[in-house]
Order: C-alpha cells, then structure tokens, then sequence
C-alpha cells in the first residue's frame, strides 16, 4: 500500500460521499486506502460511510461511540492506515483532493 486518507467524519452526509468519490478520481493508478472515523456524528454519516466501505474495496470505516474530537479521531485512523505514506484531510473540502499527488510526489524525492 502507497498512501493513506485518512478522514475523520463529523456530521458530513452533505459531503463524504463526493470526497470519496473524487479521491477514487483523483489518486487513480496508485495503490491508496481511505480510513474514515465516524466521530460520532448526529446525523446520517454513519450509514452513507457504510455504504461507501461496501461499495469500495479500498475504503475502510470506523465509527467511535460518542465526539471524542477531530485530534483523537485522526490518531484512531493512524492506527489502522497501512500505507507507506499518510495524509489526513477534512470531510468538507478543505483540502482539495487533487493537491495529495503533490504532496505524495514531494515526499517521495525528498
């Protein structure tokens, strides 16, 4: 595994399925998994995150019982990331998907 995505989720129904669907976009042809936290959210992000982890073999979802915050959700990511590299973004597209390539490329030379 190249790179992890790591997202903690947070009330994002509105969003988290279109940031999936754009990183599936955006890091294609390279081998990445996408760890979303489910950082208890009060409205339907647990089933739609569900629903992404049945439909994409490269994602994976954890929920946490109660808000523990976005800190101790994204250390409860890095715990399950196989990757050789990691990157954690928001569930609201504060992070462009597509600037994880530069990122990765510049990790990569150094």
């Amino acid at each position: 595994m190249k790179l992890s995505v790591i997202i903690p989720v947070y009330n994002s129904e509105a969003t988290i399925a279109l940031l999936v669907a754009k990183l599936q976009q955006a890091l294609q042809g390279i081998l990445f998994e996408i760890v979303m936290i489910n950082d208890g959210s009060g409205d339907h992000s647990e089933k739609i995150c569900t629903g992404l982890a049945e439909q994409f073999s490269n994602v994976r979802f954890i929920s946490l019982r109660r808000n523990y915050g976005e800190f101790n959700a994204v250390m409860c990511g890095l715990n399950w990331v196989q990757g050789a590299y990691c990157v954690m973004i928001d569930d609201d597209f504060q992070n462009p998907p597509e600037e994880i390539l530069k990122l990765l490329e510049m990790a990569e030379t150094g």
